[in-house]
């Protein structure tokens, strides 16, 4: 599973590291220089009488700016930059908040990308960047378009709902055999709405069902992910334990986040006539109504037409785009 909040967390209990960190690199530097500490002093002194109306606050801004210059003097001399004292927040657009007029500051999406980068999951190496139209078919025989051409135009899709993201939601029904691709191009998606800060939850139907179940031993924290996320993927739908108890979790979330206009992306090997017949009607239909199906083509022919070319063995194997 993956959430942006806790990536969120994570940044700004950063921040508060951070700034403790300062305040003892503060504390250490006035207790070594007595005279930044007089300075200091002064410069309060000043202001307090400024707001006394004992003195004008023309004044007091040129003499406290004086006073800084001095405190930054000593400072230097004893081997601090001016700025160990000073308290003021890290990043000053945002004031250490991560956004700034309702926007992602650039120190969060910096933050982010790094913590990305240190993913040990398959959301790190699955991505745009790597993403290989070539393991599909060319061919075009008895069909309008090939394979190959197929993924491509679901990749184009995928980009055109990641760039509209922010204006309208849309849900997704990936279906295909195993190793076609489904959960790499959903890895890929939810990779660029994280690095945008878009709370983003990806799990299995089995997972989904414990954690919405009586029985599960996931948090509330979890539960309230699945319907507060942007985007939420349930992967592997089929393989949760097929009942009415399952079947009526799956659909209460899928419902919800229809109703709240939240955007949702399903993986599945099942074909829709499966769906169909293995569902009930009611989750069946929001699934086959209201999610757009995307068809992903096996990569099998891509693979036995690599072996033949190298002379290599007709086995025909499954490659995980």
């Amino acid at each position: 599973m993956l959430y942006i909040q806790d990536i969120m967390k994570s940044y700004l209990d950063s921040k508060k590291q951070q700034k403790i960190e300062r305040d003892i690199a503060s504390k250490a530097a006035l207790a070594s220089l007595p005279g930044v500490r007089k300075l200091l002093k002064l410069k309060s002194q000043l202001w307090m009488k400024c707001l006394a109306g004992e003195i004008s606050e023309e004044k007091c801004v040129a003499d406290s700016r004086k006073i800084e210059a001095r405190i930054a003097r000593e400072l230097r001399a004893g081997g601090y930059e001016p700025s160990i004292i000073e308290q003021r927040p890290i990043c000053e657009t945002c004031s250490d908040t991560g956004y700034t007029k309702g926007k992602v500051c650039k120190c969060l999406k910096s933050y982010v990308a790094n913590e990305l980068t240190l993913l040990d999951n398959s959301i790190q190496s699955e991505n745009f960047e790597v993403f290989d139209a070539s393991i599909y078919s060319d061919d075009t025989v008895g069909k309008s378009i090939s394979d190959r051409e197929s993924v491509i135009a679901i990749r184009a899709g995928m980009e055109r709902f990641i760039e509209d993201f922010d204006d309208k939601s849309a849900s997704f029904l990936f279906t295909g055999p195993t190793g076609s691709g489904k959960t790499f191009m959903a890895n890929c998606v939810a990779f660029e709405l994280i690095s945008q800060c878009k709370p983003v939850m990806s799990l299995s139907a089995r997972t989904l069902v414990e954690i919405m179940g009586s029985y599960g031993s996931a948090s509330f924290e979890d539960s309230d992910a699945v319907y507060a996320s942007d985007l939420l993927i349930i992967d592997d739908l089929g393989m949760e334990g097929i009942n009415d108890y399952s079947g009526s979790i799956i659909y209460n979330v899928v419902n919800d986040r229809l109703l709240s206009q939240k955007s949702t992306i399903v993986a599945t090997v099942l074909a829709t006539k499966e769906i169909a017949n293995i569902y009930h009607p009611s989750l069946a239909s929001r699934l086959l109504n209201s999610f757009s199906t995307r068809r992903f083509p096996s990569t099998t022919r891509a693979a036995r037409h690599r072996k033949l070319s190298n002379g290599e063995s007709n086995e025909i194997r499954y490659q995980a785009l």
